[in-house]
């Protein structure tokens, strides 16, 4: 049995489009069919195409021959395949991983700079990307980020960044405000970390007090949630130029 899938990942979640059968020229046609769809060039860089073979026309067969087909949302209908691909928001990881392919930025200036972009574009009344930030012991964090920081570390996901980016008509003005804050913030807290002034609240700007930050610790303790509307009352007492 011959398969022919459209793969993608959003986020974590990954998501497929299936065919499969025992004549090769049914394959072929479905493939140009999708490669002649309007929509091919809008989408094409946002998923891969693979062509396989296995015993059985299911496609739980393609993932017991191959693992990285496993767990995934399977769609039958191409269209409806599309739309699932089609999310207006990135995610932490993948912005993670812009920073760090672009700023070479060590783990505390990740994550703060993470930080400051999500509360900068949140203050001004756009979530950017998908992101939890908790209070941790050097001040907010996104946990998805910090185990993937942790135990993966090679962070390819600047690939879906660069897609979301894509679909944006603003996509020059944010990569233009996320360069500035990593700018500022990222040579700022890689400064503060080599000095080990960590725990300073003169130098580490997100343990002032009334930050959004030192809220969640003092109300919900450490590893409690950062609200995203104390971000957006307190996140100007955090910069370096105070409000």
């Amino acid at each position: 049995m011959i398969h022919l899938i459209a793969f993608a990942q959003v986020g974590k979640e990954k998501i497929a489009y299936h065919f499969s059968s025992k004549d090769q020229d049914k394959i072929l046609d479905k493939q140009d069919v999708i490669t002649n769809s309007p929509l091919f060039s809008k989408y094409s860089s946002a998923f891969s195409l693979h062509v396989l073979k296995t015993e059985s026309e299911s496609f739980e067969s393609v993932g017991d021959m191959d693992p990285y087909f496993k767990d995934v949302t399977v769609k039958d209908d191409f269209s409806e395949f599309l739309k699932l691909i089609d999310d207006d928001k990135a995610d932490a990881v993948e912005v993670a991983a812009y920073l760090k392919r672009k700023f070479r930025l060590q783990s505390f200036a990740l994550e703060k700079v993470l930080y400051y972009i999500y509360a900068d574009f949140l203050e001004k009344g756009s979530k950017l990307f998908t992101a939890n930030f908790v209070a941790f012991g050097a001040g907010p964090v996104d946990r998805d980020v910090y185990r993937h920081n942790k135990y993966v570390r090679d962070f390819e996901e600047d690939r879906a960044f660069n897609r979301f980016l894509m679909k944006r008509s603003d996509s020059l003005e944010i990569i233009k405000k996320i360069d500035s804050i990593a700018d500022e913030y990222g040579v700022y807290y890689d400064r503060v970390w080599n000095q080990d002034k960590q725990d300073n609240s003169d130098y580490n700007l997100t343990h002032k007090e009334d930050t959004p930050w030192y809220i969640a610790k003092k109300n919900r303790g450490y590893n409690g949630l950062i609200l995203d509307s104390d971000i957006i009352k307190y996140h100007c007492k955090e910069l370096l130029k105070n409000c």
